[in-house]
C-alpha cells in the first residue's frame, strides 16, 4: 500500500498533495507521532491531526527488544491516554558568593517516544548548512533551503525564536535568487507567519500570512479556488481572531469557506472546520445568531460524516447548547431536532462525561497553543462539572487527572501555591488508585517536586523528586530519560540547599545516563557538565569545575556556535573558576571574550556587560 491509498482508505484523501509535497513515504508515515510534524506537513485542524495520529499509531511497530521506549505509557485504565508533562523553562539566580552569581536554567523534559528527534535533526541540519555555505557561499538557493529546513526543525521543537531567525534568512536568500513571485517565497512567508503565530506575535503573523496570500493569489492568476489559498485565508483568520480583530477574522474565514465549498462541496470535514471557526468568530464578536447558524451547520456536517464524537464536533455541540440560551429566535422544532440527535447516543451520565471531556479537550488545545490562562479556565470548568457528577471510580480518575492538569497549568503561569494544592490532590489520588509505582503517580511526584523547588521549599522538593526517581526506576529501569531528569532535578534541589556533594552525585548520575542515550554532542549532556561545574565551583574544587565547564563549553560551541547566550554564560562561569584557581591569564581571556559579546548583545549600559567588565577589571 502507498501513502495515497492509505490516506484514501482512512478518509484523508484531500490531504494527499500535502504528503506528496513533503516526500512522505509509508516508512516515514509510520514514524510520525506528534501534532508538530503534521502541522509542518500542512494539517492545520487539531481534529484531523488527532485522528491521523490515532490511525498512524497502528503503523508503528512495537519495540521487540533493546532499550525501553522513551515515552512510558499511562497505567492501564487511565482515561487520558497520551497526556504528558510539558516543557517549562524557568530562570533562578542564586545569591552571590565571593562576588559571583550564576543563572540556573531549568528545562523540563517532554516524555514521548520522539524525545529529542527534532534536536538531533537540528544538529544534523546545522552541520549540513555550514557545509553548504562553505561549498556554495551564503546566497545560494541550496543554502536557503537549508535555512528553511533548519527553521522547520526549530519550529517542530517549539523553539519559535530560532525558527524565525532561520526562516527569515531563507526568505532573504530566496527573494534574492528568485524574486518575490515564486512558490518557495510564498512558503517562506507562510511559515514565518506560522512561527509568529505560535510565538503569540499576531501582528507579525498577520503581516507574513498576508504577504504569502498576496503572492499566492498573483501566482494563481485567475484560479484562486485551491486549498493553498483557502489554507492561508484560514490561518490569517486565526491570526486576526487571536488578535481580537473579529470582523477581519470573519472576512478571512468566509473566503476560506467559499473556496472550500467550491472544491469539496458542502459535506467535507474542512468545510465543517471553516463553519466551526466562523462560529467562534461570530461568538467572540457577540453576534450570537450568526454564531448559532455556523455551529448548527458544522454540527450537521460532522454528524452526516459520522464524526459527531470528534473534538470539534463536541465543541460545536457545547456552543450550540449555550447559544440556544443566548438567542431568542430559535424555533422549537430546531431545538428538538438537535436535542434528539444528542439523546440518540448519550444518557444523562454520558452527556456529562462528554461535556467534561470537551472542556478538557479545549484546555489541552490551549496548552498546545501556549494559551495557559485560557486553558486554566477550561480545566476549572471541567472540574466544576466533574464534581457535580455522581461518585464512581471513573469520576475519581477524572478528578485526579484534572487536578494534575490544573496543577501543571498553574505552574506554567507561576501560580505556585495554587499549583501545589492541585498537585497534592492529584498525587494522593493517583497513589490511592494505582499505587506509587505507576506512571501517573511518578509524574505527579515529579511535578509537585518542581513546584516545591520554585517555592524554595527544597526539603519537600527532594522528598517528591526522590519518590519520582524511585518509581521511574522501578517502572523503566535506570537507563531512561525520565530517570536522568529525576537525578538532574535532585541535583538542583541539593545544590540550592548547599549540599554540593549530593548535588554532584546526582548530576554525575544524570550525565552518565544522558551520554549513553544521546552521545556527547547533546544539549542535555552540556547542561549536566555545566551544573557539575557550578557544584564543584561552590564546593571549592576549582580544577574539577574548570574541567566540567570546558566539556560543556566544547559541546555548546558545536551545537550553537560561540555567538550565543548559552555559550557566553558558560564562558563567563569558566572565567570565574579560573580566577579562583589562580589561572589569571586564562580567566582574563574568558572575561575579555564575554565583555565583547555582552557589549554587542546587550549594550555597554547593561547589567550583563557591567558584570563581565567588573570581573575583567579584577585581574
Amino acid at each position: 500500500m502507498n501513502v495515497d491509498s492509505w490516506l484514501e482508505e482512512k478518509g484523508f484523501g484531500q490531504f494527499s498533495a500535502f504528503f506528496k509535497k513533503h516526500g512522505i513515504t509509508m516508512e516515514k508515515l509510520s514514524k510520525i507521532t506528534s501534532h508538530e510534524e503534521l502541522i509542518e506537513i500542512g494539517i492545520k485542524s487539531f481534529m484531523h491531526r488527532k485522528k491521523m495520529l490515532s490511525e498512524m499509531a497502528a503503523l508503528t511497530p512495537l519495540p521487540t527488544g533493546g532499550a525501553p521506549p522513551l515515552g512510558p505509557p499511562p497505567s492501564p485504565g487511565s482515561p487520558f491516554i497520551g497526556q504528558q508533562a510539558k516543557n517549562k523553562d524557568a530562570h533562578r539566580v542564586r545569591p552571590s558568593r565571593k562576588g559571583a552569581a550564576e543563572e540556573i536554567v531549568r528545562i523540563r523534559p517532554i516524555p514521548s517516544k520522539t524525545l529529542n528527534e527534532h534536536e538531533e535533526a537540528i544538529i544534523i541540519n546545522s552541520k549540513k548548512l555550514h557545509s553548504k555555505i562553505k561549498d556554495l557561499g551564503h546566497d545560494h538557493e541550496e543554502v536557503g533551503d537549508c535555512y528553511f529546513e533548519l527553521g522547520s526543525n526549530y519550529y517542530m521543537n517549539s523553539q519559535y525564536d530560532k525558527a524565525i531567525v532561520n526562516h527569515k534568512k531563507a526568505l532573504a536568500i530566496r527573494i534574492k535568487c528568485f524574486g518575490e513571485d515564486d512558490i518557495d517565497v510564498v512558503l517562506s512567508y507562510y511559515q514565518l507567519g506560522n512561527d509568529y503565530y505560535m510565538d503569540s506575535n499576531y501582528d507579525l503573523a498577520i503581516k507574513n500570512h498576508k504577504k504569502a496570500l498576496e503572492i499566492q493569489i498573483e501566482l494563481n492568476e485567475d484560479d484562486d479556488n485551491n486549498e493553498g489559498v483557502a489554507a492561508i485565508y484560514f490561518d490569517l483568520g486565526k491570526d486576526y481572531y487571536y488578535d481580537s480583530q473579529y470582523d477581519k477574522a470573519i472576512d478571512c474565514h468566509e473566503k476560506a469557506l467559499e473556496i472550500r465549498h467550491y472544491i469539496y462541496g458542502e459535506d467535507d470535514l474542512l468545510v465543517a472546520e471553516s463553519h466551526y471557526q466562523l462560529g467562534l468568530n461570530y461568538y467572540a464578536a457577540g453576534k450570537f445568531s450568526n454564531a448559532l447558524s455556523q455551529m448548527k451547520t458544522a454540527w450537521r456536517i460532522y454528524c452526516e460524516l459520522g464524526e459527531k464524537d470528534s473534538d470539534n464536533a463536541q465543541k460545536a455541540k457545547d456552543y450550540l447548547d449555550e447559544l440556544m440560551v443566548k438567542t431568542d429566535d430559535i424555533e422549537d422544532t430546531e431545538v428538538d431536532d438537535i436535542s434528539a440527535q444528542r439523546v440518540e447516543t448519550n444518557t444523562e451520565s454520558g452527556k456529562s462525561l462528554n461535556e467534561i471531556e470537551s472542556w478538557i479537550s479545549l484546555g489541552d488545545e490551549c496548552v498546545e497553543s501556549k494559551k495557559n490562562a485560557e486553558a486554566l479556565i477550561h480545566y476549572q470548568k471541567a472540574m466544576e462539572l466533574s464534581r457535580a457528577t455522581s461518585q464512581n471510580s471513573e469520576k475519581t480518575k477524572t478528578v485526579a487527572e484534572i487536578n494534575f492538569k490544573l496543577g501543571t497549568t498553574c505552574k506554567s503561569l507561576e501560580k505556585y501555591e495554587e499549583a501545589k494544592s492541585y498537585l497534592i490532590e492529584s498525587t494522593s489520588s493517583f497513589v490511592s488508585l494505582y499505587g506509587k509505582n505507576c506512571f501517573e503517580s511518578a509524574r505527579s511526584y515529579s511535578q509537585l517536586g518542581d513546584v516545591y523547588y520554585y517555592l524554595n521549599e527544597y526539603e519537600d522538593a527532594i522528598k517528591n523528586h526522590s519518590m519520582a526517581l524511585e518509581s521511574y526506576t522501578i517502572l523503566y529501569g535506570k537507563q531512561v530519560p525520565l530517570v536522568a531528569w529525576s537525578h538532574y532535578d535532585l541535583g538542583l534541589d541539593y545544590y540550592w540547599t548547599e549540599d554540593y556533594k549530593q548535588a554532584i552525585s546526582h548530576f554525575r548520575s544524570s550525565l552518565e545516563i544522558r551520554v549513553k542515550l544521546y552521545g556527547m554532542q547533546h544539549k542535555e549532556v552540556a547542561s549536566c557538565y555545566h551544573r557539575l561545574g557550578l557544584s564543584y565551583y561552590w564546593d571549592n574544587q576549582y580544577e574539577l569545575s574548570i574541567k566540567s565547564y570546558k566539556q560543556a563549553l566544547e559541546i555548546r560551541e558545536n551545537l550553537f556556535g560561540k555567538e550565543s547566550k548559552a555559550f557566553d554564560d558558560l564562558r563567563f562561569s569558566l572565567g570565574q573558576a579560573c580566577y579562583y584557581a589562580n589561572m589569571a591569564m586564562e580567566a582574563k581571556e574568558y572575561f575579555l571574550a564575554s565583555v565583547g559579546f555582552r557589549k554587542s548583545e546587550y549594550g555597554s549600559s547593561s547589567k550583563e556587560y557591567k558584570k563581565a567588565k567588573e570581573w575583567l577589571d579584577k585581574i
